[in-house]
């Protein structure tokens, strides 16, 4: 609202004394004006204020969400580039631990897998074919010749302990059957010699025997001969006495 002072500064304070109530009358319709328009002004202001505050927060609150949204899509970005990098370094760690070196790149390793897969996995399935489970497999078959090969040890071990006990005992046989031998070809030439001395012996006995005979036959042969020499003597006698006894019938 204006006052007098202010509506004599705006316009002026050199009115006549009569014309004091016409001005004091527009002043009044003048100052109702006033307050209108300042109430308008008022309630403008108060709107843009309103408006700017209600802008100022929109703004605020789209660039907070802009500065989120950033931040979000930055954490994101970060997240995918670790994620990328953990990807390619779990890529490596798979590459270099099927024994690829880490530079290798798509396209070779395709290659090489097939080719391993030919070579390797030939006689598997089609779903089988991956190195884990071929080298399960070639494990398990590999586990199954060691323990095989670790029985065929086992087995020789005890062959080789029983042909050794074999051979002990042949060899403990095989002495006692020499020294049976030397025994009875000790004995043999013990016996030979006895029976050499033996047959010597004999032979002399024999010897003995036949001079003895000889001795013998010819002390036979004497008496046979006085015998048959007595028994012609006798004869003769005998004769001539039975040529007596005719002679003296």
């Amino acid at each position: 609202m204006l006052d007098l002072e202010q509506f004599r500064d705006r316009f002026g304070t050199d009115s006549e004394p009569g014309d004091r109530t016409e001005i004091k009358g527009g002043i009044t319709i003048m100052a109702s004006r006033d307050n209108q328009t300042m109430q308008i002004i008022v309630i403008v202001l108060a709107l843009g204020f309103i408006l700017m505050s209600v802008g100022l927060v929109m703004v605020n609150n789209s660039r907070k969400t802009a500065v989120a949204r950033a931040k979000d899509e930055s954490e994101k970005a970060s997240t995918a580039r670790n994620d990328l990098r953990g990807l390619q370094a779990e890529a490596n760690s798979y590459k270099t631990w099927i024994g690829f070196g880490e530079a290798d790149n798509y396209p070779d390793l395709k290659k090489t897998f097939d080719e391993d897969m030919q070579r390797w996995g030939g006689t598997f399935e089609e779903s089988s074919q991956a190195f884990r489970t071929i080298l399960e497999n070639i494990f398990e078959e590999n586990r199954k010749l060691a323990q095989s090969e670790g029985d065929a040890k086992t087995q020789v071990k005890d062959f080789k302990q029983k042909l050794l006990a074999t051979q002990a005992q042949t060899s403990e046989q095989i002495a006692k059957y020499e020294g049976e031998t030397k025994k009875a070809i000790a004995d043999k030439e013990s016996l030979r010699n006895e029976f050499n001395k033996s047959r010597e012996q004999i032979n002399a006995e024999n010897a003995k025997i036949a001079g003895q005979l000889a001795e013998h036959r010819k002390q036979i042969d004497v008496l046979v001969a006085e015998n048959n020499e007595a028994q012609q003597v006798l004869q003769k006698k005998i004769n001539g006495l039975q040529r007596v006894v005719e002679i003296l019938k």
